[in-house]
């Protein structure tokens, strides 16, 4: 299993950074290889909430389902999916501080099979993808 954690802050209230973080029909906004997200259950979004995705990695395809597995308003939203041989968890923790808001993001993925075996190039692809999201993301924000 490949763990990881970027923190950064943005100029922005946490009640801001929230409702971007969690309208994860838009997530493909700020992340690039997510190329929809499309939310199946009814109701608003909470724990349990699952969302259909679709993402490309290297010139693939692949569906990928989320569960929505934490949800503290303005404070704490993680979910938890899986996409073929890899699971994966992603947790975003909000803080106020001043100027704005402190966002902790940890995440994990867990390849299975013959894929483990690529495990460290995959830990250092989502390293990456993670920081590049969560950077577009804090630019979407503070535009807004």
């Amino acid at each position: 299993m490949h763990k990881g954690e970027v923190i950064f802050e943005v100029a922005k209230s946490p009640g801001e950074v929230w409702k971007r973080l969690v309208d994860m029909e838009r997530a493909p906004d700020w992340v690039d290889t997510m190329k929809s997200s499309t939310k199946r259950t009814p109701g608003p979004v909470g724990v349990g909430a699952i969302f259909d995705q679709v993402l490309e990695l290297n010139g693939s395809t692949n569906q990928a389902e989320l569960e929505v597995t934490v949800f503290e308003e303005c404070a704490s939203f993680a979910h938890a999916g899986k996409s073929g041989p890899a699971a994966f968890t992603a947790r975003f923790d909000l803080e106020e501080v001043p100027g704005g808001t402190r966002v902790v993001h940890g995440f994990s993925v867990s390849v299975g099979g013959m894929m483990r075996m690529m495990e460290p190039v995959i830990g250092g692809w989502v390293n990456k993808n993670a920081r590049e999201s969560v950077f577009k993301l804090k630019q979407l924000i503070e535009a807004s």
